[in-house]
């Protein structure tokens, strides 16, 4: 038999999201949350993506930025794809396409549309924020700014994607990469190559604090963001 009784004590089960599930006052309840989220950031490890870099050819008579444009739509416009850490299912539609192949004329940029799959799956999303757009926040209320470090020959970058959260679900508006950088700055530490290693087993090996201390102050969370 299940007793349903009244209580002075005022609170509830919270389920953190590191799958910890505790009880906690109402006045606790942000603090204990904000504690998660920080240890999560310190914890937990984000994925490398890795590209060849010659997924893109350059046809004779085309520059690398048309080649771009030409693979994402050939293999991934009206797609859809998983990411690991929210769950979410995220579209890649034309206009997604055509805002991140706008600016694609820097050689790692374009070579970087084809790893779009791979970053959509493993990166992770560090904030929101509510969309500054006056003429599209009815439909699309919310931008989500997701991060991953990325390997392009080699070569290691930090990729920032931006996804719009529409009536209809979440779909990808644009990404933007940083300058090379090194997997061993801000402390953080690298897998070497071993011979046989998978090509996924090498890179940076950054948390979500580590991933962030590569990325520019101005597009970092606001303060208070989340």
């Amino acid at each position: 038999m299940i007793l349903f009784f009244k209580t002075n004590v005022k609170g509830h089960f919270r389920r953190l999201s590191s799958g910890k599930t505790v009880w906690v006052k109402g006045h606790q309840d942000k603090r204990l949350e904000h504690h998660d989220s920080q240890r999560q950031a310190e914890d937990v490890r984000v994925k490398n993506t890795w590209i060849t870099g010659d997924e893109i050819d350059r046809s004779p008579g085309d520059s690398l930025q048309a080649r771009a444009i030409a693979f994402a739509r050939a293999n991934l416009q009206g797609k859809t794809f998983h990411n690991e850490p929210t769950g979410w299912e995220i579209s890649i539609g034309r206009r997604g396409i055509n805002k991140t192949t706008s600016h694609a004329g820097r050689e790692e940029h374009a070579r970087s549309v084809a790893a779009l799959p791979g970053l959509l799956q493993n990166s992770v999303k560090v904030f929101t924020e509510p969309n500054t757009n006056q003429r599209e926040r009815v439909d699309v209320p919310w931008v989500h700014h997701f991060y991953a470090p990325l390997i392009i020959r080699g070569k290691f970058y930090i990729a920032r994607l931006v996804i719009k959260e529409t009536r209809s679900g979440q779909r990808f508006y644009d990404h933007d990469l940083s300058e090379e950088i090194s997997p061993t700055d801000h402390g953080a530490s690298a897998h070497l190559p071993k011979e046989g290693a998978a090509h996924e087993q090498v890179g940076p090996n950054l948390s979500i604090d580590g991933l962030m201390s590569f990325v520019k102050p101005e597009h970092r969370p606001p303060q208070g963001g989340a």
